[in-house]
């Protein structure tokens, strides 16, 4: 397990983020940290955003109402 207060390991794990290639459960595990808030204000810190479109959005919204309907069945 990697110590938090490894800059150069946490700016990989944040790069690695950022390019999509590591998720925020992975970097979270890297890193030894307790929790996702603990992951989510460590990205937010880094400004590396989670992207997230307005088509993610539409398409979200699609399936929960999908889904919606589904248990009212």
């Amino acid at each position: 397990m990697v110590e938090r207060g490894e800059a150069g390991v946490e700016s990989v794990m944040i790069e690695a983020y950022r390019l999509d290639i590591l998720t925020a459960a992975e970097v979270q595990q890297t890193l030894g940290l307790r929790s996702r808030w603990e992951v989510d204000a460590l990205l937010k810190e880094a400004q590396a955003y989670l992207d997230y479109t307005e088509c993610d959005l539409e398409q979200d919204a699609q399936t929960l109402e999908s889904l919606g309907s589904r248990a009212c069945l």
